[in-house]
């Protein structure tokens, strides 16, 4: 049970089985912050001239308020068609609206198309109105919800003269081009006429018909779908259907090839309606090629543009300008969830004046749920003042009050709504509109965090018989184990009185772990052997006063009682640290005499320096060092240095390849290469990195030959010892004795005996001369991977001192610590 009760303490925290990693911090680097106080900067300066009463915003003002005083002009729209996508069926009401019944598909469009009379039509007004057939009263269906992921209308001019062709033919201008089409659509009263009809182009190549063009089949990917139309590279390709006789043409949707990003070969492309003479009674060059699918109108009808959507109500993130977004995504979209059974309106403002003509409205549910309007009603005005839809708190008290007399001048919070949307400050808010996009454009780095929940959403925590979460227990209030002491007076239930707890002097625990790891890393063994267990099944400290004492000093806090004013620590790593590497017990030699190693075989009573071989990440990462390859960079994702070739594809069946990082990401430190536990990094997994499939603290060290072969043969170490071949002659001196010196010097931070010089020297001489007789492969050995030589290099003297490097990277006293 007190598990559970210390569980129940971190069981309070957002990130609840969510797809991604929130809650999370948007972090900025130095650069965008610099931006982001230029754009903050910038708003500022626009704000004061937003906020001035310049005479034309005044007298725009005064106008609107005497315009609302009358009543907006509103003319509801009578339909002529009621129609939706998947059966539902719409009845319109004595009143003007529009009643949804047997709502059965959870996504669902509703079509209203109507004629407008007269031009000059500015705006639609949609109502979402309750009933009483409704759940909840309505609004919507979705339990008196609904959810309107896109508004959007078309407009045929009364003017617009229907297109009578026999052939749609599509052209691509210019030399060694090819078209690919993976389906064209021809609408004539609501059919797709061009459904298996005749074709043809002017090539056929790479098993690409014209017929597939027209096989009822849009996908666009070519090897999956197989249903692409190819023609050769040729000068003005071209792909046509026959219709077989003159039809109403009202609209061409044509589908294009979507894989391999080759879907701007279609850029520039005509569309080219022909009579049953072959004259030409409609063109049109797509500029830009759709990325899957484009619509052309050919009987002058065009997609009206929303400019604005204003709401009375909105539900949380379901705003109303989402609904002409051009996203059909599923929480994309308006919604009045906290508001049932009470009517709302939304207004959408046109770009332009439109009329007289015929407007088709779309109303898109795809949410799902059958969140569908319920019960709507749609209306126009010519109303030439700004279409915003006031907030319910200034609309209900509009008429009222001596605030709106004198113009309406008397209500600071109406003048001051106004001001964002009136047309003479219109410039103005575009460009604080245009630097919020652009400060939401920038780049954050979203950093998880541990945020607890709001104290009305505090989960219980139960206890599990038996572990299984199918059989839960009584309720457990938070706490600690009773043989961890007491929480702290004063602490607060939850993760920071955990922090509380654990830092509390009266828990000596915590320090005494951290001060056995710091060791532990410094001498190879902690104190206490094992670091991960401290219990009944760990060992015990080898020097138990020298653990308490150095857990004392590193937890007190300075100027505390605890410990002297010169050793407490103040829970300070780098003092820690620092402490201990200046200690004589840190400092002596790694010999060892023959009396020792009999008394203290394992040197628990630290009677030498611990000599042992450096970690796997440590071992590449002072290669590259010395070499002069390594990378300074800090952070980031994880890289993927070189490794010997194929592993990833034996593993994955050939289906993925690893993608070696090129420039200075194949020189980061190893702390940054990417890893899978299916296949580690191989050179790190040979100096025993652990696979990270259980959390590992102490690393047991193991000698093997293929610890040497890694060293002497992995591409990383090869490269490495081109490195430092090449600085050895670029730093070390003019003579050869004097160059191994210095390369020796390097890497053993000492000065070198005479013998080491002398060997190293004989060694070189050799390879030098074995190299003068094999050109091509010493430029290999001095080259690959690393790059070519440098002008005027001697490629067997390069290839020598590579040999030299690669065995200064191997000596023990390289791959050793002490």
């Amino acid at each position: 049970q007190e598990y559970y009760r210390f569980y129940a303490l971190f069981n309070q925290t957002e990130d609840n089985d969510q797809p991604d990693e929130r809650p999370t911090l948007p972090l900025y680097d130095a650069e965008t912050k610099r931006r982001l106080q230029e754009f903050h900067g910038e708003i500022a300066k626009w704000e004061v001239r937003l906020a001035q009463d310049t005479p034309g915003f005044l007298d725009e003002f005064r106008n609107w308020v005497a315009s609302r005083a009358q009543g907006e002009q509103w003319e509801t729209i009578e339909p002529s068609a009621l129609t939706s996508e998947k059966g539902t069926v719409l009845a319109r009401l004595s009143d003007g609206s529009n009643l949804a019944t047997n709502v059965a598909a959870t996504r669902e469009t509703y079509f209203v198309k109507t004629r407008l009379t007269s031009a000059g039509v500015t705006g639609v007004r949609l109502e979402a109105l309750p009933h009483d057939e409704l759940p909840e009263k309505g609004p919507g269906h979705a339990g008196g919800n609904f959810v309107l992921n896109e508004f959007s209308a078309s407009f045929t001019p009364d003017e617009a003269k229907p297109v009578i062709a026999r052939t749609v033919r599509i052209e691509l201008p210019g030399a060694n081009r090819m078209l690919s089409l993976a389906e064209v659509q021809v609408w004539s009263q609501g059919t797709n006429a061009a459904l298996k009809a005749a074709t043809k182009q002017s090539s056929t190549d790479y098993a690409g018909p014209p017929e597939l063009a027209v096989d009822g089949n849009t996908d666009g990917h070519y090897d999956r779908a197989k249903s692409t139309t190819h023609t050769r590279a040729e000068k003005d390709p071209w792909w046509e259907v026959d219709l077989g006789r003159n039809v109403t043409v009202e609209k061409v949707t044509v589908w294009n090839r979507t894989d391999n990003n080759l879907a701007n070969r279609l850029d520039g492309a005509r569309l080219v309606a022909l009579d049953e003479r072959r004259a030409e009674v409609f063109s049109t060059v797509m500029t830009r090629a759709p990325a899957t699918q484009e619509t052309f109108a050919l009987d002058g009808s065009r997609a009206l543009k929303f400019v604005a959507a204003s709401a009375d109500y909105h539900q949380s993130e379901y705003h109303v300008e989402k609904a002409i977004d051009g996203s059909s995504a599923q929480k994309s979209g308006w919604a009045v969830g906290g508001e049932l059974g009470r009517p709302h309106q939304a207004v959408f403002e046109l770009s332009g004046a439109v009329g007289p003509g015929t407007v088709t409205f779309k109303l898109e549910h795809s949410f799902g749920d059958r969140q569908a309007l319920g019960r709507f009603r749609l209306a126009v005005t010519r109303d030439q003042t700004p279409l915003r839809v006031l907030p319910r708190t200034l609309a209900e008290s509009f008429a009222d009050g001596p605030a709106y007399r004198n113009g309406g001048l008397g209500s600071v919070p109406l003048k001051e709504w106004f001001r964002k949307h009136a047309k003479s400050t219109a410039e103005v808010n575009e460009e604080i509109q245009g630097l919020k996009k652009k400060i939401a454009g920038l780049k954050s780095i979203p950093v998880p965090v541990m945020r607890e929940l709001a104290s009305e959403k505090k989960r219980s925590t139960r206890f599990l018989n038996k572990g299984s979460f199918l059989s839960p227990g009584e309720t457990v209030e938070a706490g600690i184990p009773a043989a961890f002491g007491a929480w702290p007076e004063g602490a607060p239930l939850n993760r920071l009185g955990v922090v509380d707890w654990l830092f509390s002097p009266d828990n000596p625990l915590t320090a005494r772990v951290a001060v056995n790891r710091y060791w532990a890393q410094l001498f190879g063994a902690g104190l206490v052997e094992t670091e991960e267990d401290f219990g009944t099944q760990g060992q015990l400290p080898s020097h138990p006063e020298l653990l308490d004492w150095l857990a004392v000093m590193f937890g007190s806090p300075r100027g505390g009682s605890n410990a002297s004013a010169d050793l407490a620590l103040g829970w300070d790593m780098k003092a820690l640290l620092k402490f201990i590497v200046t200690s004589a017990t840190y400092q002596q030699s790694s010999q060892i005499s023959a009396e020792a190693l009999a008394r203290d075989p394992k040197n628990r009573l630290l009677s030498r320096y611990p000599r042992r071989r450096l970690d796997a990440e440590m071992v590449r990462d002072q290669a590259l060092a010395a070499s002069g390859l390594l990378a300074s960079k800090v952070g980031g994702p994880s890289v993927f240095p070189p490794q010997p070739d194929g592993l990833w594809k034996a593993a994955f069946n050939g289906e993925r390849t690893y993608p070696t990082s090129q420039g200075t990401d194949r020189y980061r430190r190893g702390l940054y290469t990417v890893w899978r536990r299916t296949v580690p990094y191989p050179s790190m997994a040979t100096f025993d990195a652990p696979s990270r499939e259980t959390c590992t603290l102490r690393r047991l060290p193991t000698n093997t030959p293929l610890q040497a072969f890694v060293t002497l043969n992995d591409p990383v170490y090869v490269e490495s010892a081109q490195a430092l071949a090449r600085r050895i002659v670029r730093e070390g001196g003019k003579d050869t004795g004097a160059r191994v010196r210095f390369g020796l010097s390097l890497v053993l931070s000492r000065v070198p005996t005479n013998e080491q010089e002398r060997a190293l020297v004989r060694l070189f001489e050799s390879e030098r001369a074995h190299y003068r007789e094999r050109a091509e492969d010493a430029r290999r050995l001095a080259s690959e991977p690393l790059g070519a030589l440098p002008d005027g290099w001697d490629p067997a003297e390069a290839a020598a001192w590579t040999v030299v490097a690669n065995v200064l990277l191997n000596l023990d006293g390289v791959l050793s610590k002490g």
